[in-house]
């Protein structure tokens, strides 16, 4: 470990990145894993979740997945709870996910 990634180290730090497979995601998700956190990578489309993770062999044991449009709340809220269990806290959250909003915040 370099004397960066001991000053920066995200050792035993949970992220979510919505949007993990996208060209934003993709690369916070990489620069999270490689300074030590478990990252939970969130995109609609399974099948990119898992070659996402195929293609980033050196980070496996850092990476999970879910299937989930963050758009639906309750959908987004199931997986955030399952993290949760899993980890018993998110320190970091990354929305790198585009949805079009049809009306305004």
């Amino acid at each position: 470990m370099n004397s960066y990634q001991k000053l920066f180290s995200l050792e035993n730090n949970v992220a979510i990145v919505t949007g993990a497979y996208g060209h934003l995601g993709t690369a916070i998700s990489k620069a999270l894993a490689a300074f030590g956190a478990k990252v939970i990578l969130i995109g609609r489309d399974e099948q990119k979740l898992k070659d996402f993770v195929k293609e980033n062999k050196a980070f496996k044991d850092k990476f999970k997945h879910f299937a989930c449009d963050v758009t639906h709340e309750d959908e987004f809220r199931e997986i955030v709870k399952k993290v949760v269990s899993g980890h018993e806290k998110i320190d970091i959250l990354v929305n790198a996910a585009y949805g079009k909003q049809n009306e305004p915040f």
